[in-house]
């Protein structure tokens, strides 16, 4: 995904929220219930339209195809949008993790706990370097998984990472 691709995107869904906002705002209700209404018809259509065609191409056994598909900004949006993405949030988030395994290593940091619970995003972190990164791993998380509600970052110091502690190092 380039950066101008989630620019675009990005772009994309303020925009729709402003003018979300400005119908929401029209003083009319008879202009802006009918509104609300063709709105909300077009995004069950397409809803149902995305559901219908990932489950389809899962039913054929091409769940790799749906994956590449979702990996796109602008699909994966759509099917983040109507909860028709193949993959879980919690497999998103530790992907994106795992693309930033570099910048862990250049900044003598790990994740060494991940759990994702009722919209809630832990993530303990350790090494002298974890909370320069921390505006970079909750930009990565975004991405990946925008539905989240809350991103908590928790850090522990070097001895007690290294301690016996129950964790899933990534």
């Amino acid at each position: 995904m380039t950066q101008a691709d989630k620019q675009a995107v990005q772009v994309s869904l303020r925009r729709l929220e402003t003018l979300i906002s400005a119908l929401d705002a029209l003083p009319d209700p008879a202009a802006r219930e009918p509104a609300r209404e063709v709105l909300q018809l077009m995004l069950d259509l397409h809803g149902l339209a995305l559901t219908k065609l990932v489950a389809g191409v899962a039913a054929a056994g091409d769940i790799d195809l749906v994956t590449r598909l979702a990996e796109d900004p602008h699909i994966g949006a759509m099917l983040l949008l109507h909860g028709a993405h193949p993959e879980d949030p919690d497999t998103r988030v530790r992907r994106a993790l795992q693309q930033l395994r570099p910048r862990f290593e250049q900044h003598h940091a790990r994740v060494v706990s991940v759990r994702l619970a009722h919209g809630s995003l832990r993530l303990l972190l350790s090494g002298a370097g974890a909370s320069a990164l921390r505006q970079e791993i909750e930009d990565a998380v975004v991405d990946a998984a925008p539905e989240l509600e809350h991103i908590l970052f928790e850090e522990l110091d070097e001895n007690a990472a290294n301690d016996s502690v129950a964790a899933q190092a990534l």
